[in-house]
């Protein structure tokens, strides 16, 4: 997700880009584990911190997206 394989970008940069051009997305979301975070957090423009959700293991990413719908939600 952090490799550059087509031009300057990150595959994860690309893909925030592309959802901030849809009309209907207001967020994006990031679930990663605790060892991509960091560099995450350093590379990753257009997201928000609290928008980076870290997993304390990997338990898939299921979970943390059912939590943080319900968050949002309430």
């Amino acid at each position: 997700q952090l490799l550059n394989i087509i031009g300057n970008e990150t595959m994860l940069q690309m893909t925030v880009d592309r959802l901030q051009k849809m009309k209907n997305v207001d967020d994006v979301f990031i679930v990663t584990g605790q060892d991509l975070a960091p560099k995450i957090k350093k590379m990753i423009k257009g997201v928000k911190p609290k928008n980076i959700i870290v997993e304390p293991s990997g338990k898939n990413t299921p979970q943390p997206l059912h939590w943080q719908h319900f968050v949002s939600e309430n």
